[in-house]
């Protein structure tokens, strides 16, 4: 295929390949060169950012533990607990009216169920929520039910005018442990009783508040775990952590709860509980939603993952837009369910499960990098690692959108393909014309080539010069001295062609000549009627005694003579070694009056001689004999090449030659039945007798045969 396209094409697609190709390797080379740049920097600002937000995670839940530890140690939390464990022991012998049962029950079922089982299944059963002793009751329904302040604000009632102890407790020590509260951030805070599991006082009087984590509604809670986990190492001032979960009270919303015990003295009398604040969780790992001041851009964002592999912080797409986030959650397949409760808790702690390899690899101790799927599957480039805080088994993840981090490089894919179409395009014009210029001087010698040929080996130097002192110019001087040898040795040939020609035109008939120069192998002759003449000259051995020269001279003008005389009458003769000469006529060229031909071309033969003695003072006589009948003529390539004849005219012919005298031409009776009207004929009334002839390719002739004497014409011959 390629070879069916010029040379200038290919040079000029050579061009634009080399261009191309170096085009996209210098582009490929600064593309991966860019992207990997920037790939390391985008890893490196994420990597210091997770480490920053885990470092300022592991110190709010430091500080955390400290500050539970240090209530934990305090005298007035200490004295707290004491007094309220105290009071709520009074209450349990309080009585309650029947409107106060009924008061309570119409708030869990007007106020807490709706609420709650808008965003997790269950029973609305009172019975099974409903606190089970006398204070829980009691309490309840002063703090809850009978508090004016609406929910989500209860604890801002700091007392009941009912004149119990419990009531006075309260009045002294809740508007300090609500400061408390709000100063550490807290969700909530709880008292509870060790040995009961009695939760004897909360801030924000939630449906915990008074029920027992042993015996009450919420004893499978992760608060009553906290709890658990005090009873099991009550060693003073060690606060424990437990983890997130779903938590009831707070109407299913994600909770996790610190506990520290509480002595008096030596005597452990409860444990101080905080349940630990999303928000301030999620206020640093979003920078308040600060992302792009931080470094994290349109997409990039921080979050925590626990080894449930669920999160326990909120994500950027769903904070900064909800509905698309839910679309793309139904996208994925993720359950109705699951979506309407992340639409209900506005979070997605504990509902959005993230598989990613970067969080597997974080679960497994791993920590590192890497160009992977998030949550959504999206592409992003990931920093990860584990962080345990107090022993919970959680993943820190910051990562980027891959299309953020990579736009620049794929302006930069743009613009290079823009810089690429247009260089080829310029290269194409370029490449164009420098394959013209380089490729001018093939051209003229292209050109100087089919004039050339054309020419036959004769052109016209000028066309073959190349003005370069490069390998063209070599080439072309090369190729002019090429043309010039051309030139000479095809004059060489003509010269030689025609000496070949003119040879042969003295070995063979011109018809047979031509033949042989058009290349033909057989060249065989066979016709029924031709009249042939088979002369003989003597005294051509007596030449010797003559000098060089005269017998060159003698000889020339004969032969000449005779070709003329074999032109006029359109005649083909042969010379053979011993001085025959055998004339014939109508073989390649039928006439109708080849007779009379050859007999014009004998006497005309004849009166050659004769004038050839007159004018060299020398004895040489003809004598033939003439007859018309079949022949046979071929070229048969010998040794050498030679023209052979023979038939029965040839015979006879020479049978005749053989017998006639020195001067005499004899025909056969077949030539005077045709020509007695336009020749003197003398009839022989005994012919010689026959004497040796030599032999050809026919053998001795030994026959005799009876033949007329040739006198001469009754009038001018007229043939032409």
């Amino acid at each position: 295929m390629i070879n069916q396209v010029s040379v200038k094409s290919q040079v000029v697609l050579l061009l634009l390949v080399v261009s191309l190709l170096s085009s996209l390797l210098v582009g490929l080379l600064s593309w991966r060169s860019s992207r990997a740049v920037l790939s390391d920097t985008v890893f490196a600002n994420i990597t210091s950012i997770r480490r920053s937000k885990a470092a300022q995670v592991e110190a709010h839940f430091r500080n955390t533990r400290y500050t539970l530890e240090i209530l934990g140690e305090n005298d007035m939390v200490v004295e707290a607990m004491v007094r309220f464990n105290r009071a709520f022991r009074q209450l349990e012998n309080r009585t309650i009216p029947e409107e106060w049962d009924s008061a309570l029950e119409a708030y869990y079922t007007s106020q807490f169920f709706p609420r709650l089982f808008a965003n997790l299944p269950g029973q609305a059963d009172y019975n099974l929520y409903r606190p089970q002793n006398q204070a829980g009751r009691y309490l309840q329904y002063q703090y809850m039910v009978a508090n004016p302040f609406a929910i989500g604000e209860k604890m801002r009632l700091d007392t009941v005018d009912d004149e119990t102890e419990y009531s006075k407790v309260h009045a002294y020590y809740h508007p300090r442990l609500r400061t408390i509260m709000h100063k550490f951030d807290f969700y909530d805070l709880f008292l509870v009783n060790i040995e009961t599991g009695d939760i004897v006082y909360t801030v924000a009087k939630e449906v915990d508040y008074a029920t027992s984590l042993d015996q009450g509604p919420f004893r499978r809670s992760n608060l009553a775990d906290a709890l658990a986990l005090v009873r099991q190492n009550s060693e003073r001032g060690v606060a424990q952590l437990v983890d997130f979960a779903l938590y009831r009270p707070s109407y299913g919303a994600p909770a996790a709860f610190w506990a520290v015990p509480l002595y008096n003295g030596t005597h452990l009398v409860g444990v101080l509980m905080t349940q630990v604040s999303l928000e301030a969780i999620n206020a640093i790992m979003t920078t308040n939603q600060r992302w792009a001041q931080v470094g994290l851009g349109a997409t990039g964002e921080a979050y925590l993952v626990g080894g449930d592999r669920l999160l326990r912080t909120d994500v950027r797409p769903r904070i900064e837009d909800p509905v698309a986030y839910q679309e793309g959650l139904a996208d994925l397949g993720v359950s109705a369910d699951t979506i309407d409760l992340i639409r209900a808790f506005d979070t997605t702690v504990l509902l959005q499960e993230v598989a990613s390899p970067a969080v597997t690899a974080a679960l497994q101790n791993q920590e590192g990098t890497e160009f992977t799927t998030n949550y959504l599957r999206r592409p992003v480039l990931a920093s990860y690692q584990p962080l345990p805080l107090e022993g919970l088994p959680w993943a820190m993840v910051v990562e980027m959108g891959a299309d953020e981090v990579f736009a620049p490089i794929y302006r930069f894919q743009r613009t290079l393909w823009i810089t690429i179409v247009f260089v080829i395009v310029v290269l194409a014009f370029l490449a164009i014309g420098i394959a013209h210029r380089f490729l001018r001087p093939m051209h003229r010698l292209m050109v100087g080539a089919h004039a050339l040929r054309q020419a036959g080996g004769a052109t016209d130097a000028a066309l073959l010069q190349v003005n370069a002192a490069n390998e063209w110019g070599e080439l072309a001087t090369a190729f002019s001295d090429l043309a010039q040898t051309i030139q000479q040795q095809s004059a060489l040939l003509i010269t030689k062609e025609t000496e070949n020609g003119q040879l042969l035109q003295n070995l063979l008939p011109g018809v047979a000549v031509q033949r042989l120069q058009k290349r033909e192998t057989a060249i065989v002759d066979q016709v029924s009627q031709v009249t042939v003449c088979n002369a003989q000259l003597e005294g051509v051995a007596t030449l010797t005694q003559k000098s060089g020269p005269e017998v060159a001279t003698l000889l020339h003008d004969l032969f000449s003579d005779l070709d003329e005389a074999a032109t006029r009458y359109d005649v083909e003769y042969l010379i053979t070694p011993d001085q025959q000469i055998i004339a014939f006529c109508g073989l390649s060229t039928p006439y109708l009056d080849h007779s009379q031909r050859i007999v014009n071309f004998a006497l005309t033969l004849q009166a050659l001689v004769q004038q050839l003695e007159t004018r060299h003072t020398i004895k040489i006589t003809l004598h033939g004999g003439i007859h018309s009948g079949p022949m046979i003529g071929s070229v048969l390539y010998k040794p050498k090449i030679v023209y052979e004849v023979w038939g029965e005219s040839v015979a006879t012919a020479l049978e005749l030659s053989g017998q006639g005298a020195p001067d005499r031409l004899l025909v056969s009776q077949t030539i005077y039945d045709q020509l007695h009207e336009q020749y003197c004929f003398q009839r022989l009334s005994a012919p010689p007798k026959a004497q040796p002839w030599g032999q050809r390719g026919n053998g001795h002739v030994q026959a005799q045969t009876t033949g007329w004497l040739l006198a001469g014409a009754k009038i001018e011959p007229s043939i032409k």
